[in-house]
């Protein structure tokens, strides 16, 4: 069975990269690809694809923002976020939206096609790197100053919306 898998990533030489290392397997079918996270939200929608794999850091719609709209609209999506480091704060926030895996760019390609493996079978994906960050943060983590919520309206001011748009993301009033 094919598995489809859309790419997300502001470079094009990533997303030729991740193409070519996937085409060698008929197990992967890259259905589409995204230069923004806009375009991964809206390609999502028209593809479906099983798995994306979304680069943290684009423009107009950053990686961590768009998976939270990817997952609101398709809440069964798989999502792969790829980054440029192993960031707590970029961590912490894609664990909190349900990443299904966490790959760095300075990883081996080999290191990718064993996160799509164990996506596409069903299972989650952190390289052990990860993982020690992944048990350092839980650990330390103790009390929650802010909800998720609070996080998502916080990291949307950071960004720049305006309140209407901010509503807009996260599918509520402008008044509220």
């Amino acid at each position: 069975m094919t598995t489809t898998i859309l790419i997300a990533d502001d470079h094009d030489l990533m997303r030729s990269g991740i193409k070519n290392v996937l085409s060698s397997d008929p197990q992967w079918m890259v259905c589409a690809d995204a230069r923004n996270g806009k375009e991964a939200i809206d390609r999502c929608r028209e593809f479906k694809p099983d798995i994306i794999i979304l680069d943290s850091f684009m423009p107009v719609i950053d990686g961590i923002t768009a998976a939270r709209e990817i997952l609101r609209q398709h809440p069964a999506s798989k999502i792969i976020m790829l980054s440029v480091d192993y960031s707590d704060v970029l961590l912490q926030q894609a664990l909190d939206l349900g990443v299904s895996a966490f790959v760095c760019k300075i990883d081996s390609p080999s290191e990718l096609v064993r996160a799509l493996q164990a996506v596409a079978a069903g299972s989650s994906y952190f390289p052990p790197q990860v993982m020690e960050r992944v048990i350092a943060l839980k650990q330390a983590r103790t009390t929650r100053l802010l909800t998720s919520r609070e996080e998502d309206v916080l990291q949307l001011i950071a960004e720049g919306r305006t309140s209407g748009e901010a509503a807009g993301f996260l599918n509520i009033s402008p008044k509220t």
